[in-house]
C-alpha cells in the first residue's frame, strides 16, 4: 500500500477521475482514484483477454461479473499516465481470463477497491460453438485494406490465446520501384498463393492450399520429368476453370512450373 503522505506530502487532496464510460471515485477522505478500462463499454470479447486499469491507492483490487466470478487483480505495475493524477506510477491491475467461459451475452463487469464498488462496464461475449477452450484448429487469413487503403495484413490463429494474431502486415512501396527488379518480383507483390471461388461467392483461400475454396485445391509435389511443380486439383463436380479461376503471385509461378496441361491463369493480381 502506498502512504497518503508520500503521495500528497502530507497534504490532502481531492482527485476527480473520469475516463469515458469507466467511472471514478474522488475525495480528500481517500485521497485516490481509478478507473476500468478494459474492457470497452459495449465492446465484444472473445478468447483469452485482458481485464485492467488503473488505481491510485489499494490493498486489494477485484474485479466481479455479474453473474459469475470475482477475480483478484494483480496490482502495482507501472502506469507512467497516471502519475499526474497519483502522485506515482505503480498503480496498473490486471486480470488474464477466458471471456468464453462466461458465455455468449451481456456481461457487466464491477470494479471493487478494497471491497468498494468503483466503476463498471458492459460488454458482450462470443463463444464459439467449440466451446470454451478449442483445439486442433489452424488458420490463416488476409484482410485487405488494414490497417490503411493498399495495406494488408495476415492473421493467424493462435490456441494459448483462442484468438486471431496480426503476424505480418503488406506494405505497398512508395516512389520507385516496379514489380520486377533484375527479374525478382517486389516483396511488395510476392504474397503467396491464392485462389477465389465461386462456390463461395467469389470469396478468397490463401496460403492454405485450398482448405477454405470447395471447388480446387493446391499443393508443390515432384514430377520426375520437372522436379518441384504446384498441382492444381479441381472438385470433379466443378471441373470448369473459368468458374473457378485462381491465381498464382509471380515469383512462385516463374520458380515452380504447374503440373500436365490444366487451363490456370498465373499473373499479377492488384488488391
Amino acid at each position: 500500500m502506498k502512504s497518503l503522505s508520500s503521495m500528497t506530502g502530507g497534504a490532502t487532496k481531492a482527485l476527480l477521475a473520469l475516463t469515458g464510460a469507466s467511472a471514478l471515485t474522488f475525495g480528500a477522505a481517500s485521497a485516490s482514484a481509478q478507473t476500468l478500462e478494459n474492457p470497452a463499454s459495449g465492446s465484444t470479447q472473445s478468447g483469452i483477454g485482458l481485464i485492467s486499469g488503473w488505481v491510485c491507492e489499494a490493498e486489494k483490487v477485484e474485479v466481479a461479473i455479474t453473474d459469475g466470478p470475482t477475480y483478484t487483480a494483480g496490482y502495482g505495475t507501472p502506469r507512467g499516465d497516471t502519475s499526474s493524477i497519483c502522485g506515482d506510477s505503480d498503480n496498473g491491475f490486471g486480470v488474464l481470463i477466458n471471456y468464453s467461459t462466461l458465455g455468449t451475452g451481456t456481461h457487466t463487469a464491477t470494479l471493487l477497491v478494497d471491497g468498494v464498488e468503483s466503476g463498471t462496464t458492459s460488454f458482450n461475449v462470443l463463444r464459439m460453438s467449440t466451446g470454451e477452450f478449442a483445439t486442433d484448429l489452424t488458420k490463416t487469413a488476409t484482410v485487405a485494406d488494414f490497417p490503411s487503403a493498399g495495406h494488408s495484413v495476415t492473421l493467424e490463429w493462435s490456441q494459448a490465446q483462442q484468438n486471431f494474431n496480426i503476424v505480418s502486415e503488406l506494405i505497398p512501396s512508395q516512389g520507385e520501384g516496379g514489380v520486377l527488379d533484375d527479374g525478382i518480383v517486389d516483396a511488395q507483390w510476392n504474397n503467396g498463393i491464392g485462389a477465389f471461388d465461386a462456390a463461395i461467392g467469389y470469396a478468397t483461400c490463401f496460403n492454405d492450399g485450398g482448405e477454405g475454396c470447395p471447388s480446387l485445391s493446391w499443393a508443390t509435389v515432384d514430377d520426375e520429368d520437372r522436379g518441384t511443380v504446384i498441382e492444381v486439383t479441381y472438385a470433379a463436380a466443378d471441373a470448369d476453370v473459368g468458374k473457378h479461376p485462381a491465381v498464382i503471385d509471380l515469383d512462385q509461378a516463374a520458380q515452380i512450373p504447374l503440373l500436365g496441361d490444366t487451363m490456370f491463369t498465373i499473373g499479377l493480381l492488384l488488391l
